[in-house]
C-alpha cells in the first residue's frame, strides 16, 4: 500500500523572517486581492514563489515560474530559506475556528511516493482539469519544490499511529495567524517503525487532486515520483468538510424537478430546517421568489453508480445539472448568505444549498474506482504554503 518516506525539509531561516509575515494558503484558494496583500506582506512572501504575478511582457525565458526559480535559488543564497540536515518526518498542527465551531487539525507531513491510482494505495475522489495541471507542472519543472503538501486521509481504528501524534518538547516552528495558532515538530524516532504502519494502509486524497497528479506527471518526465503530504486520521475530528453551494444563471424547468417532493419554506428558515433532515437526496433551493426543501422521491431516476446514489452532490448533478449547464452559468460559494444575496439582486436565476459530504462518502467512492462531480467537497482548514517545503531535486 502507501509508501511514506521522511525528507530533509526546507524552512525559512527565522533568524531573519517573520513566519506569519512570509506563509500563505494554497495557490488555488488566493483571490488576485489576496494575492497583492502577500507581496505587499514581505518580500520573501511564499506567494512569489506558489502564485507569482504575470505580465503582459512575460515571455518564455522570464514568466511566473521562471521567476519563482530566480527567487528560490536567491533566497537559498542569502539563507532565508535553509535545509535540514538529517531526514524526519514532521508533525503539524493548525487551530481553526469557522462560525460557532473550532478544532485543531493534526496531521504528520511525509514525503510520499506517488503510485498511480491503478496501484490503488492512494486514491482519489473528483476528477481534475488540464489547465491547472499544466500550470502546476511548469512550476514543478521550474523549482522542483513542493511548496504546499496535498491533504491526504487515512483510518487508524487500532490506534496505531497515536503515539506520533503527540508532541515531544518545543515545536520547531510556531506562529499566529489570524488569531490561529501553528506548530511544527519534527519527527525522529522510529520513522521506519511509522512508515512500516503505513505500507499496511490506502490513502484518500483529500485536497491537491491536482497536484497529485501533477507529481505523477513530473515522475514520467524526471523520474522523481515524491509529493510531500500531509496525513490526517479521518476520525481524528481536526478537519471539517463545508458544502461548496451552487448557483445557477438560469432558470430551471418544471421537469427538472420532477424527482423531488417541494417544500416550500421561509427563506431565514431554509438553512436550519435542511441542516436538520436526514436521509439522502435533500436539498434547499431559492429563487427570488421563494425558498423549500427539495426531497428526493425514489431515485428510479438516477444514472449513477454505487456508492454515488448515496452523495447529495451527485445526485443534485445527475438530476438537475445533468451536464446542461456550462461552467461559465455556474458559481459555488461557501457562503449561504452570498447564495441568497446574488439570487436576490438577479445575478442568478436559483441556488442550491447542500449539506456537508461526509469523510465515509468520500472513502467510499473513492474505494468505488467513482468520481464526485467538481467541487463536490471543501476540506478546512488547509495547511500553510511555506511552512516546510520538500526538495524534488534528488530523493532527500
Amino acid at each position: 500500500m502507501a509508501k511514506i518516506h521522511p525528507f530533509r525539509g526546507i524552512f525559512y531561516n527565522q533568524e531573519k523572517v517573520n513566519i506569519s509575515s512570509v506563509i500563505a494558503p494554497p495557490y488555488d484558494i488566493i483571490s488576485e486581492t489576496e494575492q497583492e496583500a502577500f507581496y505587499q506582506a514581505d518580500p520573501y512572501n511564499i506567494i512569489r514563489l506558489i502564485l507569482g504575478k504575470t505580465y503582459l511582457e512575460d515571455t518564455e525565458e522570464n514568466n511566473r515560474y521562471t521567476r519563482a526559480k530566480e527567487f528560490k535559488v536567491a533566497w537559498e543564497k542569502e539563507g532565508i530559506l535553509i535545509k535540514e540536515d538529517a531526514p524526519s518526518f514532521y508533525l503539524y498542527q493548525q487551530e481553526w475556528n469557522l462560525a460557532e465551531k473550532e478544532g485543531r487539525m493534526e496531521g504528520i507531513i511525509a514525503s510520499i511516493e506517488a503510485e498511480p491510482y491503478s496501484a490503488r494505495a492512494i486514491l482519489p475522489h473528483e476528477r481534475t482539469l488540464f489547465t491547472p495541471k499544466k500550470d502546476q507542472l511548469e512550476l514543478l519543472r521550474k523549482t522542483e519544490t513542493n511548496f504546499c503538501p496535498i491533504f491526504l486521509v487515512y483510518s487508524d481504528e487500532a490506534r496505531k499511529i497515536e503515539k506520533w501524534l503527540t508532541p515531544s518538547g518545543p515545536p520547531k516552528i510556531q506562529f499566529e495567524y489570524e488569531n490561529r495558532l501553528c506548530r511544527l515538530w519534527q519527527i525522529k524516532e522510529d520513522i521506519e517503525k511509522l512508515s512500516a504502519i503505513f505500507e499496511e494502509k490506502q490513502l484518500f486524497i483529500a485536497d491537491g487532486h491536482h497536484r497529485y497528479e501533477t507529481a505523477l506527471a513530473f515522475a514520467k518526465e524526471k523520474g522523481e515520483n515524491r509529493v510531500m503530504a500531509m496525513l490526517l486520521e479521518k476520525d481524528r475530528g481536526g478537519s471539517i468538510i463545508l458544502s461548496a453551494h451552487r448557483l445557477f444563471k438560469n432558470s430551471l424547468s418544471t421537469e427538472k424537478l420532477e424527482g423531488f417532493l417541494r417544500e416550500k419554506v421561509k427563506k431565514e428558515e431554509l438553512p436550519n430546517i435542511l441542516l436538520e433532515r436526514k436521509g439522502i437526496g435533500v436539498f434547499g433551493m431559492v429563487s427570488r421568489n421563494e425558498a423549500c426543501i427539495l426531497t428526493l422521491k425514489d431515485g428510479k431516476e438516477l444514472d449513477l453508480a454505487g456508492s454515488l446514489k448515496r452523495v447529495d452532490v451527485a445526485i443534485l448533478h445527475n438530476l438537475i445539472f445533468n451536464g446542461q449547464q456550462e461552467e461559465k452559468d455556474v458559481a459555488y460559494t461557501k457562503d449561504i448568505k452570498e447564495v441568497f444575496s446574488r439570487v436576490e439582486s438577479g445575478e442568478f436565476a436559483c441556488g442550491f444549498l447542500l449539506r456537508p459530504t461526509s469523510f465515509q462518502s468520500v472513502m467510499d467512492v473513492a474505494l468505488d474506482s467513482l468520481y464526485m462531480p467538481g467541487k463536490a467537497t471543501y476540506f478546512f482548514p488547509k495547511p500553510f504554503s511555506g511552512v516546510v517545503m520538500h526538495s524534488l531535486e534528488k530523493k532527500t
